[in-house]
């Protein structure tokens, strides 16, 4: 049998195909990380495509949010300036199109408001319990919510829930001069005199002093004097 001829066709053939390489070839990856990458290939791509995904799914969402708050706070604004036979109807559609808005919860509360203007201050007190209820404890709004409530409820000569409202306006940091006068006015009106002594000490303890000078309160000097006839 002779010698097999280098320009035999089968030769030609063998000799003119390259072998195969990849990407991962090409990335000159050490063989362990290539050979890895190769039997696990379908279940990295599973995780690129969720994380790719996740990434544009938060990213829509973010956009989404941020085109509903400004559409909320567009509408409370138009709400606002409306005529007052106009304003509670469009007040009401702002919450109900956008009610998990800072736009819908400033609603609200301007609901209230016009209730309490009204002299409706059940109503009103209805309105901004349920404020109070959904409001996280350090939310901006928290202190004037339950300021409000404590007038209302001195005002519907409930005092009871008023002093409930203002002591939780007492453990809100910055406010609570105002929650400790406030509870000493409801506490004096019950003719409850300690309580009410007590309350205003705390009230004068706290605005004592400011950054090493005395506090301007205009009110200083009134509750001093309240305090000095309720001490006779």
């Amino acid at each position: 049998m002779g010698k097999q001829s280098a320009f035999d066709q089968r030769t030609i053939e063998v000799q003119a195909t390259p072998p195969t390489e990849d990407l991962l070839d090409q990335l000159n990856l050490p063989p362990a990380v290539a050979d890895f990458i190769r039997r696990n290939r379908r279940t990295i791509w599973t995780v690129v495509i969720v994380v790719v995904v996740l990434v544009v799914g938060i990213a829509l969402y973010d956009s989404y949010r941020t085109y509903r708050i400004t559409r909320a706070a567009q509408a409370l604004d138009a709400a606002m300036i409306a005529e007052n036979s106009q304003r509670e109807q469009q007040l009401r559609s702002v919450i109900g199109q956008y009610g998990s808005t800072p736009s819908a919860l400033w609603a609200r509360i301007e609901l209230a408001r016009l209730r309490q203007d009204r002299g409706d201050f059940a109503g009103a007190i209805a309105i901004l319990e349920k404020v109070n209820a959904d409001l996280a404890a350090d939310d901006p709004a928290k202190p004037l919510v339950l300021f409000n409530l404590g007038g209302l409820y001195e005002q519907e000569k409930k005092p009871d829930q008023a002093l409930v409202s203002y002591r939780e306006l007492s453990g809100i940091k910055g406010f609570e001069a105002e929650a400790f006068k406030a509870m000493g006015r409801v506490y004096e009106q019950e003719q409850n005199r300690d309580s009410a002594a007590e309350m205003y000490r705390k009230y004068l303890a706290l605005t004592e002093k400011g950054e090493g000078s005395p506090v301007a309160d205009p009110e200083r000097k009134l509750i001093e004097a309240r305090l000095k006839r309720l001490q006779s």
